[in-house]
């Protein structure tokens, strides 16, 4: 990969400021398994990234090539004062990470300044010295200010856990106790008047009136009937009928015309009256033929 002035450099993602400086450590193998993966995760979709880590590789094969592997930090002092001329040197040329890459890629030439015609080779060999010098102790600062930066920016304790929003987390669905029936049994039934208030018990008959206000012609549909001996009467079946403040248990005698089955022998349901209206909604009631008459249309008292 090779750069110029004129290709722009892609842009960075927000995570880059995280990964990059991972990028170093991953090109010496000093990550975790777990780290390592995260960083490829990174680099597959990342362009930045990508870049960034084929300049470390370039500057790590560099190394090998000069030195058989990366100066350590401690070495690095003490080699340059060992190696620091009597005489001060003459100021050493600037060179950018373009130049140290562009001279570090084996298939490019390299391209070396050249000396004037009157310089001798001793300060030749001088200047490329001094170019290797500087390119070294680039790769080190570069190598040293990522390794800061990554330890720097790691938090001590655990990794929290993110926390999901409110709005993405599904709302609970409220769990509706099943209440038991009891079971009655295929005798005759005994009803019992009922005592709670409010049940237009004994008021006349109930007939049924659609969802959009119609009456049900009776040939499709009977009237209902609750006395107040707590008996009752439908379009066929007969039963009993029990009240617990707003609800209301229905009892089918088996014996009858088109009753519920004795498995499923007593619904459960809630009821509300308007003084004209009366309405049922369904707890627990496995006869289905029941819960479709008395839940599908609103009965209308006519006395």
């Amino acid at each position: 990969m090779s750069m110029n002035h004129h290709t722009p450099l892609p842009a960075p993602k927000p995570l880059c400021a995280v990964f990059k400086p991972q990028l170093p450590l991953l090109t010496l193998g000093k990550l975790t398994l777990d780290e390592a993966t995260e960083v490829r995760a990174h680099l597959a979709d990342c362009a930045y990234c990508q870049l960034h880590l084929r300049e470390y590789e370039i500057l790590a094969e560099a190394l090998h090539r000069h030195f058989g592997g990366a100066p350590s930090l401690p070495m690095r002092g003490a080699t340059r004062a060992r190696h620091t001329p009597t005489s001060p040197p003459e100021p050493p040329p600037m060179f950018t990470l373009e130049d140290i890459m562009n001279a570090s890629q084996p298939e490019t030439p390299v391209q070396t300044m050249q000396p004037p015609p009157h310089e001798p080779p001793q300060q030749r060999h001088a200047t490329l010295a001094l170019f290797g010098a500087i390119a070294a102790a680039l790769v080190v600062v570069i190598l040293a200010a990522s390794l800061f930066a990554y330890f720097g920016l790691r938090p001590s304790g655990p990794a929290a856990k993110p926390t999901p929003s409110p709005r993405s987390q599904a709302p609970a669905t409220p769990t509706v106790p099943i209440t038991p029936l009891p079971t009655v049994g295929s005798g005759r039934l005994t009803c019992t008047a009922p005592t709670d208030a409010g049940f237009p018990s004994g008021s006349g008959a109930f007939y049924p009136i659609d969802q959009r206000g119609n009456a049900v012609d009776g040939q499709e549909q009977g009237s209902i009937a609750f006395h107040a001996d707590g008996s009752f009467s439908r379009a066929g079946p007969r039963g009993c009928y029990t009240l617990n403040h707003q609800q209301i248990q229905v009892i089918d005698d088996v014996n009858t015309f088109q009753a519920c089955e004795l498995s499923a022998q007593v619904g459960l349901y809630t009821w509300a009256f308007d003084g004209t209206y009366l309405r049922f909604t369904r707890v627990n009631d496995d006869c289905l033929d029941r819960a479709h008459t008395l839940t599908n249309f609103r009965w209308k008292s006519v006395p």
